[in-house]
């Protein structure tokens, strides 16, 4: 199912693991766009990634792919088992 999803509504959103703990907020986002249409391919997330939109590159970022988050409300993103 195609969604149309506006990026700041994601960005700086805490993602919670199944037993409800932060893993981190999600800092970057990283999308393709094919033929007028962008799909998301992975999230970034944690101080890592928000250290490094400011250029400090040594900082880590968390990678997860687009579908290991689950986005079914927006506002409480969730990490799949």
């Amino acid at each position: 199912m195609t969604r149309n999803i506006r990026m700041q509504e994601l960005v700086g959103r805490p993602v919670r693991n199944a037993a409800g703990k932060v893993i981190g907020r999600i800092e970057g986002i990283h999308a393709v766009c094919r033929d007028g249409i962008c799909w998301i391919e992975e999230f970034e997330l944690g101080a890592g990634a928000f250290l490094a939109r400011f250029g400090m590159i040594h900082a880590e970022p968390r990678h997860v792919p687009w579908q290991d988050i689950d986005l079914s409300d927006l506002r409480h993103p969730r990490l799949r088992s």
